[in-house]
């Protein structure tokens, strides 16, 4: 199902704020956690916090992904969505 099922509206990286949907080319789903001038961060369940072999571990672990900022250089975003606010 289309994320514009559930009234998202998909946003730029560049309009990228806290809380939107992103959707990786990996068929993996996190939220925005920061967009500082474009190095973004993102906060992600059953995700190893190490660089582990485990990309998907049981403990259920939430972590920061890219704390260093994600640029649009390292690709793998396919789409970035804004849930609707009503």
């Amino acid at each position: 199902a289309k994320p514009t099922r559930w009234n998202a509206t998909q946003v730029s990286i560049a309009q990228a704020q806290p809380g939107d949907i992103v959707l990786w080319n990996f068929s993996h789903v996190n939220f925005v956690y920061t967009n500082n001038a474009g190095k973004l961060t993102f906060v992600g369940g059953n995700q190893t916090p190490s660089s582990g072999k485990n990309n998907n571990p049981s403990d259920g672990d939430v972590t920061i992904s890219w704390p260093s900022g994600w640029t649009t250089n390292r690709g793998g975003i396919a789409g970035i969505w804004r849930p609707s606010k009503a």
